[in-house]
């Protein structure tokens, strides 16, 4: 009986995660929305877009003016599993910057921590809680006296009705 509870939780964690990785996600959408998305939600802050350039194949950063920041607001888009840490854009010492992915952020994650956070949101598929996920994540970096990169809800440039 003893070994029964050990054997039952392991089989629950083993069909779980056979299901998760077996059932067909949309990890990778077929056109990548990302960025759009990033848009649409600065945008509905009233920031306004000034530049896009993209390093090579994988970096892009899109720079905003926000309305109560004198200088611009960096948003960069990463793939999530990749290590680009190396290849973000150099800002100032005076700029804050966060990681941003769905509901989490971070000021400088760990892949362990970014691979649970992906498995997270697949569970939350499967389990039919989210409808679609993205392995893209934001390195959002503003000046720290840019009061309004507080309150901007980067969670919808993942939901696909669009920002709210």
């Amino acid at each position: 009986m003893k070994s029964f509870i050990p054997h039952a939780v392991f089989s629950l964690i083993l069909a779980v995660s056979v299901t998760t990785n077996a059932v067909s996600t949309t990890v990778v959408p077929a056109v990548d929305t990302t960025e759009p998305a990033v848009v649409d939600v600065a945008a509905s802050y009233g920031w306004t877009l000034r530049q896009k350039t993209k390093d090579g194949e994988s970096i892009q950063t899109l720079t905003f003016d926000a309305p109560d920041c004198a200088r611009p607001v960096l948003v960069s888009l990463l793939h999530l599993l990749i290590e680009e840490q190396q290849f973000l854009p150099a800002v100032d010492q005076s700029y804050v910057a966060r990681f941003i992915y769905i509901e989490d952020s971070w000021n400088s994650p760990d892949r362990f921590t970014l691979f649970l956070a992906a498995k997270r949101q697949r569970a939350l598929i499967v389990l039919g809680l989210r409808r679609d996920a993205s392995d893209r994540m934001l390195y959002v970096s503003a000046p720290s006296e840019c009061p309004s990169i507080q309150t901007v809800n980067w969670r919808s440039v993942w939901n696909k009705e669009g920002p709210k």
